[in-house]
């Protein structure tokens, strides 16, 4: 994740499900995961790319969620 957070480093926080994306919850920053095709099977690994990022905002602790 160090090469992708939008401002070099933040630390991963908690994980989430939603749409058919996986968000990755740092303290300054949330990544928003996917593969594009969302199907009954869930996600594949092999096709994800970073679909949205938010600076700025993150959670304190998983327990935020």
């Amino acid at each position: 994740m160090g090469g992708i957070w939008p401002n070099g480093q933040d630390r991963v926080v908690a994980l989430a499900a939603f749409n058919g994306d996986i968000i990755v919850f740092g303290t300054n920053n949330i990544v928003f995961w996917t593969d594009g095709q969302p199907s009954a099977l869930g996600i594949s690994p092999t096709s994800l790319y970073i679909a949205d990022t938010v600076t700025g905002v993150g959670a304190v602790t998983q327990h935020a969620m």
